[in-house]
C-alpha cells in the first residue's frame, strides 16, 4: 500500500486549503504573527493539493502581515567522520570533503521534507547562510530573521531561532511531536551546556568553494519529546492518580479523601472526594500537588527519581550519587523571566564545618543548616549573609510501641513511662546548650506561634520528682535501658547526649547508637529500634504534620501506634472547614495523643541558611525548601 493510499483510507474527507486554514485559526494561529512551523504533511490525511495546499493554508492563517519560518537543514553537508546512519568508509572521507557541493541558500535542497522546500523557494522567501542548520522565512520579517546566521551559532543567539524568540514568535507542531521541535535547541545555548564539538561543511566563498570547520554546541534532541510533553489536565490527573495508587506512596495519606480525579477539559480537572476534606488545598500546594511527566514516569518506572521530569523553573541534568545533583534553567518555564540563575549544583557536604569553610572560601554560594554555634562566625564575615525562618515542622523522639520484639520494654508498653521520660527533659536548657537559644522549644506537632497550637497543653517544665513518681506507679523499680538510634550529624549527636544526661537522672540509661540517615530510616521501618530521634520538615496545614505519623498504618508510623479514637478525631478534623471548629477538635486530639502517643515532640528548628552577599533576592521559607525564583547572583 502506498503512502497516498494510506492517507486516503484514514481520511473521512479531503483536507483543503480553506478547511486547514480554519483549523489553524481554531488552534490559535493568529494573523500578523511570526510562526515557526514543523510539520508532517502525511500525518494530516489526504490533502487536496499536497504540500502546496498546506503552504497556502499557513500563509492564509498568518496573513500578509505574518511571517512563516521553517527549518531547512542540510545535515548531509557535514564531516563524513561524524556520519553513523549509515557510516561511510574512512577512505572516502577526503574525497567527500573535497567534492561535497558548497551550500547555496537558493539551490541546496532542505532535507526536512517537501513543505520546507516549497516555503524556501516561494517568491520573496529568504534563507539563512548556515550550511547545516539554515532556516527559511517568508513574510515582512524574513530579512530580520534570516540575517547574520553565524557558523558558531547553529541554534544560538546569532541564529534565526533567537530572532523568532526575540520577536515573541509561536511554534506550530503539525503532525509531529516535540521531538521535532527545533526551537528547544536555543535552550542548549542559554544554559551553560558543556557539550561542544568541531563540525565541518562545504561553503561558497568569494574565491570559490571551501571546506571549513568550526566549533559549536552539540545539539541533542533525545529528551525533547519528554520536555515538551503537554502539562494539561490529563497530565495533572496522571500525577494525582500516581500519588494515590503507587506502591509505597507517601502522598497517599495526604490525598486519602480523594476518590477520583476527572478531566473536565484540557485545562481543568475535577476532584471527587469521599468526604469533605479541609486540608485539600494545603496538600495540593505542597508535595502532593507536584506534577510529573506521565511519559517520563511510565518510561522509567521505579527509577523515575534518578532522572525526574516535572514542571518547574529548572530541569534535571544529572545526579552523581554522594557527589552532586545538577539542574539547569528551563527555558519554557511559565515564570522564566523571574529565574536569573542558569545552573545550580547541589553538593552533599555532611560536615557543617566543611560546608561553612567552603562558603567562606568561595567554593559555595549558599549553604543550608548552619550550626547555631556558627552563627557568630557568619555574622562577623562581611562577605556573608544569614537568613532565618522558624520551621513549620518538628523534631522529636519516636518510641517503638508495637513494631516487633524491640517494642517489648517499659518505654514501649506503658504510656506512664513515656510521660516520665518526657518530664525528665528540660527543653529550654536543651535549646540553650545545643542551639544557642535559636530554636523554639515545643511539645506538639505545630509550633507555639501556630494558630492550631493547643495552649491548654503548654511545653512541660522539667519535673524529676513527678517523673520518678510515674515510674513507680508503672511498677518500674530498676533502671530502664533503652537502645537510642540517632542519625550521624553533629547537632543530632549533641541533642542525644544532652537528652541522655537529663533522663539518666530519672532512671533511664540511653545507649546511643549513631547510624547513617538512610540506614536509620530503614531500621526504623523494620522495627529495629526502641527510641529513634527524627525530624519532620512540616506542612502548612496541621493535618500534614500529624496524620502521616499518628494514624493507624500511616506511612511514617514506624512505631505502629494505633488508636481508633485518634483516627476518628483526625477524620472529624478533616471534614470541618471552620478554623475554630477544627482547633477545638485538635484540642481533643492533643489530649489523647500527648498522653499516650508514641512521639515526644522536643522543638521546632530554625532554618539557618548562609550565603554570599553577591546573592540577592533570597527569602527563606518555613518549610525549609529553597525557592530560587527571583534570586540573582551578582
Amino acid at each position: 500500500m502506498t503512502g497516498e493510499e494510506r492517507s486516503i483510507r484514514k481520511s473521512e474527507a479531503p483536507v483543503t486549503v480553506g478547511g486547514l486554514a480554519a483549523d489553524l485559526r481554531a488552534l490559535g494561529v493568529r494573523e500578523g504573527r511570526v510562526l515557526l512551523v514543523h510539520t508532517s504533511v502525511s500525518a494530516l490525511g489526504w490533502v487536496c493539493g499536497s504540500v502546496q495546499a498546506v503552504a497556502l493554508a499557513l500563509r492564509d492563517a498568518v496573513g500578509a502581515a505574518g511571517t512563516l519560518v521553517v527549518p531547512t537543514h542540510t545535515n548531509g553537508n557535514s564531516d563524513p567522520a561524524e556520519w553513523a546512519n549509515p557510516p561511510v568508509p574512512e577512505a572516502w572521507w577526503p574525497v567527500i570533503r573535497a567534492e561535497m557541493p558548497a551550500y547555496d541558500p537558493a539551490v541546496t535542497p532542505s532535507q526536512l521534507g517537501a513543505l520546507t522546500n516549497v516555503i524556501r523557494t516561494w517568491p520573496g522567501a529568504l534563507r539563512s547562510e548556515h550550511p547545516q542548520y539554515s532556516f527559511a522565512a517568508l513574510g515582512p520579517l524574513a530579512a530580520e530573521i534570516t540575517a547574520g546566521h553565524e557558523l558558531t551559532s547553529g541554534f544560538g543567539e546569532r541564529s534565526p531561532l533567537a530572532r523568532v524568540h526575540d520577536l515573541d514568535g509561536d511554534v506550530l507542531l503539525l503532525g509531529v511531536g516535540h521531538d521535532s521541535n527545533t526551537s528547544m535547541h536555543l535552550a542548549e545555548y542559554r544554559v551553560a551546556r558543556p557539550g561542544r564539538a568541531v563540525s565541518g561543511a562545504a561553503v561558497a566563498r568569494p574565491g570559490g568553494r571551501e571546506w571549513v570547520t568550526w566549533e559549536d554546541v552539540v545539539p541533542e534532541e533525545g529528551d525533547f519529546g519528554t520536555i515538551g510533553e503537554a502539562f494539561d489536565a490529563a497530565a495533572a490527573k496522571y500525577s494525582l492518580d500516581r500519588h494515590l495508587n503507587m506502591k509505597g506512596s507517601f502522598r497517599k495519606p495526604e490525598l486519602a479523601q480523594v476518590n477520583t480525579v476527572e478531566v473536565v477539559d484540557p485545562s481543568t480537572i475535577k476532584l471527587i472526594l469521599k468526604t469533605p476534606f479541609s486540608p485539600l488545598l494545603a496538600q495540593l500546594t505542597d508535595r502532593a500537588g507536584m506534577m510529573v511527566s506521565p511519559k517520563a514516569a511510565e518510561a522509567t518506572g521505579d527509577k523515575f527519581g534518578l532522572k525526574p521530569v516535572c514542571a518547574g523553573p529548572y530541569k534535571f541534568v544529572e545526579r552523581v550519587q554522594q557527589d552532586r545533583i545538577v539542574v539547569e534553567k528551563f527555558a519554557d518555564y511559565w515564570n522564566k523571566d523571574q529565574v536569573f540563575v542558569d545552573k545550580i549544583t547541589y553538593l552533599p557536604i555532611v560536615d557543617a564545618t566543611v560546608r561553612l569553610a567552603n562558603l567562606r572560601s568561595g567554593g559555595l554560594d549558599m549553604m543550608e543548616r548552619v550550626l547555631a554555634t556558627d552563627i557568630k562566625t557568619v555574622r562577623d564575615d562581611s562577605r556573608l549573609k544569614l537568613s532565618k525562618a522558624v520551621s513549620i515542622g518538628w523534631f522529636g523522639l519516636l518510641v517503638n510501641v508495637d513494631n516487633g520484639p524491640k517494642a517489648n520494654n517499659p518505654l514501649g508498653k506503658d504510656a506512664r513511662v513515656r510521660q516520665a521520660f518526657d518530664l525528665a527533659i528540660d527543653r529550654e536548657a536543651l535549646n540553650q546548650v545545643v542551639f544557642n537559644g535559636e530554636f523554639v522549644p515545643g511539645n506538639q506537632w505545630v509550633n507555639p506561634q501556630n494558630f492550631y497550637y493547643q495552649s491548654k497543653f503548654p511545653v512541660p517544665k522539667r519535673d524529676l520528682a513527678k517523673a520518678k513518681a510515674l515510674l513507680k506507679e508503672a511498677g518500674v523499680s530498676a533502671r530502664v535501658p533503652i537502645d537510642f538510634m540517632v542519625s550521624n550529624t553533629p547537632e543530632t549527636r549533641a541533642v542525644a547526649e544532652v537528652v541522655q544526661s537529663m533522663v539518666a537522672e530519672a532512671g533511664f540509661d540511653l545507649r546511643i547508637r549513631v547510624t547513617e540517615v538512610a540506614t536509620a530510616l530503614k531500621q526504623a521501618e523494620d522495627g529495629e529500634f526502641q527510641l529513634y530521634m527524627n525530624t519532620w520538615s512540616g506542612r502548612i496545614d496541621p493535618d500534614g504534620n500529624s496524620v502521616i505519623y499518628q494514624m493507624c498504618g500511616a506511612p511514617q508510623n514506624m512505631g505502629k501506634y494505633c488508636s481508633k479514637e485518634v483516627d476518628s478525631l483526625h477524620q472529624e478534623a478533616r471534614a470541618v472547614t471552620d478554623p475554630a471548629a477544627r482547633k477545638a477538635i485538635y484540642e481533643k486530639l492533643a489530649a489523647k495523643f500527648l498522653a499516650d502517643g508514641w512521639i515526644l515532640y522536643l522543638y521546632h528548628p530554625q532554618y539557618l541558611i548562609a550565603h554570599t552577599n553577591r546573592l540577592e533576592g533570597f527569602k527563606p521559607m518555613p518549610d525549609g525548601l529553597l525557592r530560587v525564583t527571583g534570586v540573582k547572583l551578582k
